[in-house]
């Protein structure tokens, strides 16, 4: 099993750097590796202004609340975080998405792939062998499928460890990731955090097309990490939803307790933080960029915002969403649920 970690860690590392997601080492004579940072489209590292060493973070000033609690230290199967992937999308990237499990510095983790009957006959004899070859990996395949909803339930239904990733399989985590969310679960009292994200096309070099600029604008502002929760939280997601929902680390009793909505095949995520949000339990922001979220044409959101069919479920959850936070007497969150 190390030895294939090693290998995978090797490749995926080798891809990463290739596409600037990940520092190139370069030895200093009579010193320790150091990295060179690929620039970026300003002659900088494409870092740079975020959280580096995981202690101090940028932004206005303090705020969202105390960050005070802890997370579960460990679970009965020995893993911290389990990462939970389902899967039904193109073969090749959900390879890349297992390579970067693999690769993680954090090694207290259990990866389960939830197969949702994808045709290829190549994809399910390869997991089952890394399954033999790893105990930490664990495949399983829907005798009928499900959907991307009730995968997604199935999911959480096998989630063992006191913290769960629900991972796009198509897309990759950077090799700290599972260091940094288990960290700031341990110093905060997050019932879920979004850390730092990049955002690669289909090919896996670096992009920022218009949504993400606008996500960036949506998101809270002040000094991160920082904690938001409640009217601030259902507020700031209802004018738009500035999450990387596959990147978000969730405590797994959180995420069991409020669970992915039936009827909901692309606004799960957006239909979970809300619940998040009406229980007054905080999101957790950081900006370690730790994790590459996957922009392409063949996602599950693309092909159904082309259809239509995303933007008719995101007109019925608005409409649910404004009279719920009404009912609340959350005036605000109702008005960001209205105005659309």
């Amino acid at each position: 099993p190390h030895r294939l970690a090693r290998a995978c860690a090797g490749g995926v590392r080798a891809g990463l750097v290739h596409r600037g997601i990940v520092a190139r080492r370069r030895h200093v004579p009579g010193g320790a590796a150091t990295s060179r940072a690929p620039p970026g489209p300003c002659g900088g590292p494409w870092w740079d202004g975020g959280v580096s060493d995981g202690t101090s973070g940028q932004g206005g000033a303090s705020g969202g609340g105390d960050l005070g609690g802890g997370a579960p230290e460990g679970s009965g199967t020995g893993a911290a975080v389990d990462v939970l992937l389902p899967f039904y999308g193109d073969p090749g990237l959900l390879r890349e998405a297992v390579a970067s499990v693999l690769a993680q510095r954090e090694r207290a983790w259990r990866l389960v792939v939830v197969d949702d009957g994808h045709p290829d006959p190549a994809t399910a004899p390869w997991l089952r062998g890394l399954a033999g070859q790893d105990e930490r990996v664990e495949y399983h395949r829907n005798e009928r499928q499900l959907g991307a909803g009730g995968n997604y339930r199935r999911c959480v239904e096998l989630a063992r460890a006191p913290l769960a990733v629900v991972m796009g399989a198509d897309d990759v985590m950077l090799p700290g990731y599972l260091s940094r969310v288990r960290d700031l679960h341990a110093r905060t009292a997050a019932a879920v955090v979004q850390p730092g994200v990049v955002v690669v096309d289909g090919a896996g070099d670096r992009v920022r097309p218009a949504a993400d600029r606008v996500k960036g604008l949506l998101a809270p502002r002040g000094r991160r990490p920082l904690a938001v929760a409640g009217e601030e939280l259902a507020t700031g997601l209802l004018h738009g939803n500035w999450t990387y929902f596959p990147s978000l680390c969730w405590r797994t009793d959180v995420l069991r307790r409020h669970g992915f909505r039936p009827g909901w095949e692309v606004v799960q995520d957006l239909a979970l933080l809300l619940d998040v949000a009406a229980s007054g339990e905080p999101l957790v922001l950081d900006d370690e960029v730790v994790f590459a979220y996957r922009r392409h044409g063949g996602s599950d959101s693309a092909v159904k915002a082309v259809s239509g069919s995303r933007f008719d479920e995101e007109r019925r959850l608005l409409d649910g969403a404004a009279a719920d936070m009404a009912a609340r007497g959350w005036a605000r969150a109702a008005r960001a649920a209205r105005w659309r």
